[in-house]
């Protein structure tokens, strides 16, 4: 083992090369932190929103066991750190809590969670015999400037140096509760850090072990009860909480999906969903009573035929073929393609100048329109040459006329 011999009131370092030394008995088992505030807002004129102040003790196994010192070197470096900075009081310089002073915390109320390192101690110290109480330090005035900034406290320079209770003081003593406050962190980030610590057993200055251990707080985590990945021991958001989207669970399930079609209720949207249908809405979830529209059978969503071959404006499929001439005696009004089946009878169909004799049942002339109609072989002077005039000229068929 290698010596360090500081002059620190006749504090003697020794430096071991493990954490526990095998033919010693484990007096310190282990370093734990405890969150003192967790900070929502101003203190006195200071704003802490967002940070925690914490506590680091010693939990030893004697009541009598007595922490003498914390100390490092670049053999044993000694390091508190933060992920973003420590918290100082804008009030006052306050390295170790021998220069907390309580009654100041009714004028400078965010001075009781300034950052700061101790041996036991939280506030000045009690008045009594000399020695009684007390903190002293040595080779570390560099890295308190720092710390005091907000940096980090690295302790490893090659001379080492280290803070300690005096010979005689009785701040390091476990006592009843088998704890000793190393120190108090301020800070919005994770807090972490190797501290090297030398212990009289049971408060024998010959029976010497020293430890270093390790210790952090502000567990990251979500700690958002109400999100799916809530961790119960985070001690700081680290932004991955997961809060499910409003209706659902944390498997993505709906609350209430009340005709199970796998889409929320909260998120339906009624309409039609028939793809055929004329108002058919791609968006729409949910069909609500009635909502689809459909197009008449041969015409499209706009009231156009699909097929309309002569262009009339009726679909061919309802085409109706007949007579559309309404003075034909044949005429359909049903129909809407004239197929060329209108007849030429009836009194209707006679043409300009011309009557309808009942007697022949044809046109005749009107006898005032222009001038009578020259037919010679209209015998029957009937206006037209037909079977009746061929009947009348064959009784004299083959005679010789004068």
């Amino acid at each position: 083992m290698k010596v360090l011999n500081c002059l620190c009131a006749g504090l003697t370092l020794v430096a071991a090369s493990s954490v526990f030394a095998p033919e010693l008995r484990a007096q310190l088992t282990g370093l734990h932190v405890e969150p003192v505030t967790t900070h929502d807002g101003t203190v006195g004129s200071s704003d802490l929103t967002g940070h925690t102040t914490y506590r680091v003790y010693a939990t030893l196994t004697s009541p009598a066991d007595l922490i003498q010192a914390a100390y490092g070197s670049a053999e044993a470096p000694l390091n508190v750190s933060t992920t973003t900075d420590f918290w100082q009081t804008p009030a006052t310089s306050v390295e170790f809590g021998t220069s907390v002073n309580p009654a100041f915390f009714s004028a400078f109320p965010e001075l009781a969670y300034d950052s700061w390192f101790t041996i036991g101690l939280e506030s000045i110290p009690s008045q009594g015999p000399a020695g009684s109480e007390q903190i002293g330090s040595i080779g570390m005035d560099t890295e308190l400037g720092m710390f005091e900034a907000g940096a980090n406290f690295l302790l490893n320079s090659d001379v080492g140096g280290s803070y300690y209770a005096l010979p005689g003081a009785t701040n390091g003593i476990a006592g009843d509760d088998l704890e000793v406050l190393l120190g108090q962190f301020t800070t919005s980030g994770l807090l972490s850090g190797t501290l090297n610590l030398q212990i009289f057993l049971e408060g024998n200055t010959v029976d010497v072990q020293q430890v270093t251990m390790s210790f952090e707080a502000g567990l990251p985590g979500c700690t958002n009860p109400e999100a799916c990945n809530y961790d119960a021991a985070a001690e700081l958001d680290n932004g991955s909480c997961v809060v499910p989207v409003e209706g659902v669970d944390c498997e993505g399930n709906c609350l209430a999906d009340a005709d199970g079609d796998g889409v929320c209720d909260g998120d339906e949207v009624p309409g039609c969903t028939d793809a055929t249908a004329c108002n058919f809405n791609a968006a729409a979830t949910n069909d609500a009573p009635e909502t689809c529209t459909y197009a008449l059978s041969g015409y499209n969503c706009e009231g156009n035929c699909l097929a309309d071959a002569d262009g009339d404006g009726v679909c061919d499929p309802f085409e109706i073929a007949g007579c559309t001439d309404a003075s034909a005696p044949n005429y359909d009004a049903a129909a809407t393609d004239d197929d060329g089946s209108c007849t030429a009878d009836g009194e209707s169909f006679c043409g300009f100048g011309t009557v309808w004799d009942e007697a022949s049942g044809t046109c005749v002339w009107d006898g005032q329109t222009g001038a009578a109609p020259s037919c010679q072989a209209d015998f029957t002077e009937d206006g037209l040459i037909s079977i009746s005039d061929l009947l009348e000229w064959l009784p004299f068929y083959g005679e010789t006329c004068e």
